[in-house]
């Protein structure tokens, strides 16, 4: 039996495919951007930023792209003990020219006083988490990484909403 739903019941219905939550898996302590569209965690390895972006990779993410004031204070807030982390900004195709491994806009940035520095091989982006300023560094510099992975729906939510649309719809 079909049961015909009216258009608010499918407003309804497709309205909460937007409702996301962080992953959990007891190890990572994710948190999300502002507009939950995105979780970040930190990984406390040190590594070069290539290695890092690969090693966000192997835990379902990579580099955080920062496209907000909103999320670089969230990242500051959560960021304790975690001094500098690589993040995902690179100039390295086109010096001066920033953009995100993720490829979206970098139309927000937060550079610290006198950063980006224009030495040479200085292409990678980290966020130095104590002051939430940005600063470009040599690639092959080892520190911590802030990831990020996109957030995931949340089922539980999303069923609830949808038995109370068809419950209205009979």
């Amino acid at each position: 039996m079909v049961l015909p739903l009216s258009g608010a019941a499918l407003l309804s219905l497709f309205g909460l495919v937007s409702a996301t939550k962080c992953p959990t898996d007891g190890i990572r302590n994710y948190f999300a951007n502002h507009d939950k569209t995105k979780c970040f965690f930190f990984l406390d390895h040190p590594l070069e930023f290539f290695d890092s972006n690969y090693l966000c990779g192997d835990n379902g993410g990579m580099l955080a792209s920062i496209g907000t004031p909103e999320d670089n204070k969230i990242i500051a807030q959560h960021s304790s003990g975690h001094a500098k982390a690589w993040i995902g900004g690179v100039d390295y195709l086109d010096l001066g020219n920033w953009y995100w491994l993720d490829d979206s806009h970098f139309a927000y940035w937060n550079w610290g006083p006198d950063e980006p520095k224009h030495f040479p091989l200085h292409d990678c982006a980290a966020i130095d988490t104590v002051t939430g300023f940005w600063e470009n560094h040599l690639c092959n510099k080892k520190m911590n990484a802030l990831c990020q992975v996109i957030s995931i729906p949340d089922s539980s939510k999303f069923m609830i909403t949808v038995l109370q649309s068809v419950q209205k719809v009979l």
